[in-house]
């Protein structure tokens, strides 16, 4: 099969691959969708994260093909969704309601193809969906009974999934709320749109190409601010009497906006940190304001999602209208162009991207 493999960094490379017949607990997929996002475009640039070489592609749907001896969870001929967290339903943090910490997503991931030198490859974030056949332990599936297209599909599997539930779940928001989203990716506009389906009664944009900020106004934001030449943390205050805002998601990733991101909620406010920086990054709060003026710094894996109750409802709200995940896809790619689709993305010229 076809593969897109990342080895060490730099551009994708496309490769014949081998693949390796399903464990017990493993499930096939053939020819899935996958989904590109900023993670792909700062692994491409950077490299670290998941040891290399492996295949690439950290969200994926598709129909089973086969399964594994020991698998109940899906059969073959189902629809399934393939994203970036697992849930076994069985350890410590799937009892404790915390599933988006599962226990096994500590495990290696699965053997999904050989080199031709023969190298073991393993799938990016066990899923490794940029390429002919995907293969995942069951534990990383959800089935999905939906007329919904695959294009909107497989948005729930990354940002759009996360950004949902970074609002839905991980944060709290009632309908006198005012939401301050910083950063307008598929991410941070999945979360506009999460806190239009909350009722908050105010949600700011942040960013600073305009064709986002003009997105997020049709998404649900009642306010948007461009941070270039502007005092973001100044005009939120005028947007909330001096108070600043009740949730603020910082959806963009590294120290510094992380830290800014503190100073934009107002007393007894919550911060959600959903942007994906450098490992080594490490952010510095101000001790006194962290002890006596009642924020809560909120930490969000996925969005906090339980993958097997949270997908299915969140896909519904694609039904519904409630939730618009077209918005969120600018192009559909062929694998062999998947590194066009990442240049486009880091360029900022497109948001979101499948590949397949």
């Amino acid at each position: 099969m076809l593969a897109a493999l990342l080895d060490g960094h730099g551009d994708f490379l496309l490769e014949d691959v081998e693949p390796v017949p399903p464990q017990p607990d493993e499930v096939v997929v053939s020819d899935p969708l996958g989904f590109a996002c900023i993670t792909d475009c700062i692994q491409r640039r950077d490299g670290g994260g998941q040891a290399a070489p492996h295949v690439r592609g950290h969200a994926g749907t598709g129909v089973v093909t086969a399964v594994g001896s020991a698998v109940t969870r899906v059969s073959v001929g189902q629809r399934v969704l393939a994203p970036t967290r697992p849930m076994c339903e069985k350890c410590f943090w799937c009892r404790h309601g915390q599933p988006e910490q599962c226990a096994t997503a500590a495990l290696p991931a699965p053997v999904v193809a050989i080199r031709a030198d023969g190298t073991e490859l393993r799938g990016s974030a066990r899923v490794g969906s940029f390429a002919e056949q995907m293969k995942v332990r069951e534990t990383q599936l959800v089935p999905i009974d939906s007329e919904i297209s695959d294009e909107e599909l497989v948005t729930l599997g990354c940002g759009a999934g996360g950004g949902l539930g970074a609002i839905l779940n991980t944060a709290t928001v009632t309908p006198d709320s005012t939401v301050l989203v910083v950063g307008s990716g598929v991410f941070g506009l999945s979360a506009v749109q999460g806190a239009r389906i909350a009722g908050a009664a105010r949600i700011i944009a942040v960013d600073p190409v305009a064709e986002r900020r003009t997105l997020a106004l049709a998404l649900g934001a009642t306010d948007v601010i461009d941070p270039t030449g502007t005092d973001v943390g100044e005009a939120v205050r005028e947007l909330t009497e001096g108070r600043g805002a009740c949730v603020v998601l910082e959806a963009i990733g590294g120290a510094e906006h992380q830290r800014r991101a503190f100073d934009f909620a107002r007393l007894g406010g919550q911060i959600v940190l959903g942007g994906f920086g450098k490992k080594a990054d490490e952010v510095t709060f101000p001790a006194n304001d962290l002890a006596m003026r009642g924020k809560q710094v909120l930490s969000c894996q996925f969005g906090s999602v339980n993958i097997l109750a949270d997908l299915p409802r969140f896909a519904g709200f694609i039904e519904s209208g409630d939730f618009d995940a077209k918005a969120l896809v600018s192009a559909r790619y062929p694998l062999e162009s998947v590194n066009a689709a990442l240049d486009a993305q880091d360029s900022l010229s497109i948001l979101g991207a499948v590949i397949g």
